[in-house]
């Protein structure tokens, strides 16, 4: 069994250029925001 992804495809030449589509717009300023408030290591 052979697996063969986008980059495969490009670096052996059987496809011409790669190209991803954005599903967020260019001025979308609503990024996801965390906080980390506090870390517990005892058990």
């Amino acid at each position: 069994m052979y697996r063969l992804d986008a980059v495969d495809a490009y670096q052996k030449q059987l496809v011409k250029q790669i190209e991803v589509a954005s599903v967020l717009p260019k001025d979308h300023h609503n990024e996801a925001y965390l906080r980390l408030t506090s870390v517990n290591n005892k058990f």
